[in-house]
């Protein structure tokens, strides 16, 4: 029997483990959208965020897990549309949402995607407390492509900090990484970040290096969008040896591909470094050319600073090229939208104001409540203890009335019992002097035998108790004992006999 029941409770942890495992692969597959993934895997980051878009409007029910894998992956899809605003909008939600999660995965991509956008938005501080996040759980949980990322990401804070040294050691470090998950993916963004960092440290021979060999790697993957970064970062690398007509080979690449995926605001920039290099070499119609083109493109996805860029470039151009209306048109098209961004900066600053406002505004107003709470308490508590004293004072009062009064009573009692007491010794001494006064005014030869019996027999009894009862009285003082009665007077005199009968 023993056997037969160790072998069924087997049996139950087996199926019960399998059921476990089952809903586990069931929820990973729910948390895993292949359409989605298929869409960003293939760079197709537009039609990506839009249908991510529609499933998060049109499904209002979903639970928190789901809502937060979609926002995690449409920020990294508005995130690599250099829609940075959008990006971090969607990446604060996944951030909220992610206080609600128990899924560890997800948090963590919350936390990647918040660190990648402030990384662009260019708040570092926020950046590096995600950073810190990612990098202390997957060196606790030894999980390589989180450490990866965070190193990616720190890498990148430093760049941006113009401390390249520092930056270049971790994207070493996130590359070795690279190679060590054999993630294949990321060869190329790997090779991509080491180039960009040679070209900020100004070594232009290591940077091509890099370069070409993300080049090649992201071809073969098919990952047009790094190859954007990686012929726009040759450009730049091929500018800064003065080896113009390399430059503009690669911009045209640069560009042919970013027309090729639709990445409009892309092409915009390489068709404003084009416009760029052709003033540089005074052929002014090629730059207004190619500026012309970037301006149509940023109308269709506003760019507002790489606008004036171009403006500036046009108004150069068209004025050196003897075309003034379009000059001075193009300049005070600049004018204005330079005097739009500084509105757009003030209201920004205006509104972060305010709400920093509000936010005081708001923890005054709480402060001011706890400190009436707390007054409030402590009235009631002050209240309470002069009610209690109060109380206290009235009952002990009450009491010591009550004391008062009983004694009082009890006192008067006494008082009477002796008055009456002594009323009785005066009548019986008033009556004594009278009985001797008329007994010396009388014969002893007229009286009566039959009253000198009765006398003999009043007096030969309680003269002794008289006389006993005056002596003791004066000599003990007994008439000043408020307590005094009868009774105390015969525990005095308790040998004393009355001769009674």
């Amino acid at each position: 029997m023993g056997i037969i029941r160790s072998y069924l409770l087997a049996m139950i942890l087996l199926i019960f483990t399998w059921i476990q495992a089952a809903r586990a692969v069931e929820v990973q597959k729910a948390l895993s959208d292949t359409a989605v993934e298929r869409l960003i895997n293939q760079s197709k980051y537009r039609n990506a965020a839009s249908l991510i878009s529609a499933k998060l409007k049109n499904s209002p029910n979903l639970d928190i897990d789901h809502r937060l894998y979609y926002c995690n992956r449409l920020s990294i899809a508005q995130l690599r549309l250099r829609n940075i605003d959008s990006a971090l909008a969607v990446a604060l939600v996944s951030i909220s949402l992610s206080k609600k999660s128990t899924d560890s995965t997800l948090i963590v991509d919350a936390w990647k995607a918040a660190a990648y956008a402030y990384n662009n938005a260019g708040s570092l501080d926020s950046a590096l407390f995600f950073t810190r996040k990612m990098m202390l759980y997957g060196e606790r949980n030894e999980d390589d492509k989180l450490s990866r990322n965070a190193l990616t990401s720190m890498a990148t804070i430093l760049s941006q900090n113009k401390r390249f040294d520092e930056a270049l050691r971790y994207y070493r470090a996130a590359y070795v990484l690279t190679l060590k998950l054999n993630d294949s993916l990321n060869f190329s963004s790997g090779k991509y970040n080491l180039g960009l960092t040679f070209l900020n440290l100004k070594n232009s021979d290591s940077c091509l290096f890099y370069l070409r060999q993300a080049a090649v790697l992201a071809e073969k993957n098919h990952q047009n969008d790094n190859l954007i970064y990686i012929y726009g970062t040759m450009a730049d690398c091929y500018l800064l040896m003065k080896n113009d007509f390399e430059r503009k080979k690669y911009l045209l690449l640069a560009n042919e591909i970013a027309e090729k995926i639709g990445n409009k605001q892309f092409l915009a920039m390489g068709f404003s470094n084009l416009a760029r290099g052709a003033l540089k070499e005074s052929n002014y119609t090629e730059a207004i050319g190619y500026a012309t083109k970037a301006l149509s493109l940023l109308r269709e996805q506003p760019y507002p600073v790489l606008k004036m860029k171009l403006d500036s470039m046009m108004y150069v151009a068209c004025r050196r090229s003897g075309n003034f209306a379009e000059a001075f048109r193009s300049l005070d098209m600049y004018i204005n939208e330079k005097e739009k961004l500084a509105t757009e900066r003030q209201q920004q600053q205006l509104n972060e104001m305010v709400v920093n406002l509000q936010v005081k505004e708001k923890d005054l107003t709480i402060a001011n409540q706890q400190l009436d709470i707390t007054r409030k308490k402590k009235n009631m508590q002050v209240m309470i203890l002069a009610m209690v004293i109060g109380v206290l004072l009235v009952s002990g009062q009450s009491i010591y009335i009550l004391k008062t009064r009983r004694y009082r009573k009890a006192l008067f009692k006494k008082e009477k019992e002796l008055d009456r007491e002594i009323i009785d010794i005066r009548f019986w001494m008033e009556w004594r002097n009278l009985k001797e006064g008329n007994a010396m005014n009388k014969s002893k030869h007229i009286l009566d035998a039959e009253e000198d019996v009765q006398e003999k027999a009043i007096f030969s009894s309680q003269a002794p108790l008289y006389i006993e009862l005056r002596d003791v009285f004066d000599k003990q003082k007994l008439y000043l004992d408020p307590e005094l009665n009868i009774k105390t007077v015969i525990k005095i005199l308790p040998d004393f006999d009355t001769g009674t009968p």
